[in-house]
């Protein structure tokens, strides 16, 4: 058995091994203890005790730091804003009112001086004013009517006007110049005027050209003399220094076109024919300038757009050229001189064109002249410079003034005698004398109607 002194040796013994081991696990503790056994253990030789290793220090994990919170923006408290003080309204100078004007009527128009050796008949009629050629103003030769004057070869073949013809559309002189007929409404072929001249009545109708039946187009050769086939003669018709000029038209009987430049001699009372438009030609508008011997002609129904300048003196035609703008259809074309610009308008399309005669050529400007009726007839007013519109298929008693700078359009209503037309005419077209120094337009409006004049401003 073992005895409590045995046991206390033992314990001894094995007490330093078991401390080492101890140690070795536990570190610095052990020393401790160790240490405190060892000054009661006998002096035995230590058993030799490694060096405790310094201990790595960890990093020691780091303490998380909540977000510094975003401040809630605190809404200022507003400064206060003193209310505006409420001004002390103050009596306002009062804008002088401009007195109301008074309207301003259109005054009573004052003719404008007047030839004194102008004809009776005329010099005492107001402005605005038409009379008929008939009782106390019929004509002296005893001629009231185109058909009174019609030889008996054109009997029943006399509807040379109502059909889209017209004349010269004369500026100089006293006489109005008929010719027409064509296509499937008449052959006749004659020339014939009216002569405003006289004192207490005008003279009357003249035949000047009874024509020739049996005339066709392409019958005669240029540069021969001849009669023309009866056409529409539309705008077609001019006259420069006692010479007619008639081009193209819409001809006997099936309305054809025919591109034919003819020349009627006042004095010889002879027809013949010169070179043709050098396009095609149906109908048109014609402005004659004496001052260049120059004929510009403008062609609508075949072409729309071309034009070209003839001149009288080389019997000599200039090159075919275009205008941008398609020309209206049955206008009348009138020439202003002062500014060498031609004016013609139809239906609400109207132009002006600047001629210069020089280079032949012509620039277009769209025009707002309103609704002018086709067929109308159109002259320029040197003495009041204005254009003058009438006679067109719905404005047979009203007067048209046109201002050639702005194109405003005026329209008189005619007193006097009222204007009466040929039954499905087309309008007056060229079938007009201008007579400036008399005040007066003399015009014709069928073959069985008189003849009338307007006293103009």
């Amino acid at each position: 058995m073992f005895t409590k002194s045995t046991l206390h040796s033992a314990y001894k013994a094995i007490l330093p091994v078991f401390l080492i081991l101890l140690f070795n696990n536990c570190g610095k503790g052990f020393q401790a203890i160790q240490f405190a056994n060892n000054s009661s253990v006998s002096q035995s030789t230590p058993t030799p005790v490694p060096p405790t290793p310094t201990p790595t220090p960890r990093t020691p994990t780091p303490t998380p730091v909540p977000p510094t919170p975003t401040p809630t923006p605190r809404t200022p408290t507003p400064t206060p804003v003193p209310p505006t003080p409420t001004p002390t309204p103050r009596t306002p100078t009062p804008t002088p009112v401009p007195p109301t004007p008074t309207p301003v009527q259109t005054p009573t128009p004052v003719p404008s001086p007047i030839d004194p050796n102008a004809p009776a008949y005329i010099s005492s009629m107001a402005p605005f004013q038409v009379r008929a050629m008939t009782g106390a103003y019929a004509p002296s030769n005893g001629t009231t009517t185109f058909r009174s004057i019609m030889p008996s070869m054109w009997s029943g073949n006399d509807d040379i006007m109502r059909p889209w013809s017209g004349g010269t559309k004369a500026t100089s002189g006293s006489r109005v110049w008929v010719h027409g007929g064509g296509h499937g409404d008449s052959s006749n072929n004659s020339l014939s005027y009216f002569d405003f001249a006289g004192t207490n009545r005008p003279t009357g109708w003249v035949l000047a050209s009874a024509g020739q039946t049996g005339s066709s187009a392409g019958g005669t050769p240029v540069g021969s003399i001849g009669f023309p086939v009866s056409v529409h003669t539309y705008d077609g018709m001019c006259e420069i220094n006692g010479m007619i000029y008639r081009l193209g038209g819409s001809t006997y009987p099936t309305g054809g076109f025919t591109a034919e430049l003819w020349r009627f001699d006042t004095d010889s009372a002879v027809w013949r024919r010169f070179s043709d438009y050098p396009g095609r030609w149906f109908a048109g508008m014609v402005v004659c300038d004496e001052a260049s011997g120059k004929i510009l002609a403008m062609e609508r129904w075949a072409t729309y757009f071309t034009y070209a300048f003839y001149n009288v003196a080389t019997n000599s035609w200039g090159a075919l050229k275009q205008v941008r703008n398609q020309y209206p259809n049955d206008s009348v074309a009138a020439y202003n001189t002062r500014t060498n610009t031609a004016v013609y308008s139809s239906n609400g399309l109207s132009f002006s064109s600047n001629i210069s005669w020089s280079a032949e050529t012509i620039s277009q400007t769209a025009q707002s002249m309103g609704s002018i009726s086709s067929g109308s007839a159109t002259v320029y007013d040197p003495v009041t410079d204005r254009y003058w519109y009438w006679g067109g298929t719905s404005s047979d008693n009203i007067l048209y003034e046109v201002n050639p700078t702005t194109y405003a359009v005026t329209p008189h209503q005619l007193t006097g005698d009222t204007i009466v037309t040929e039954s499905g005419g087309h309008g007056i077209f060229g079938r007009f004398v201008f007579i400036e120094s008399w005040r007066a337009i003399g015009f014709i409006t069928g073959r069985t109607t008189p003849a009338y004049v307007i006293r103009l401003p």
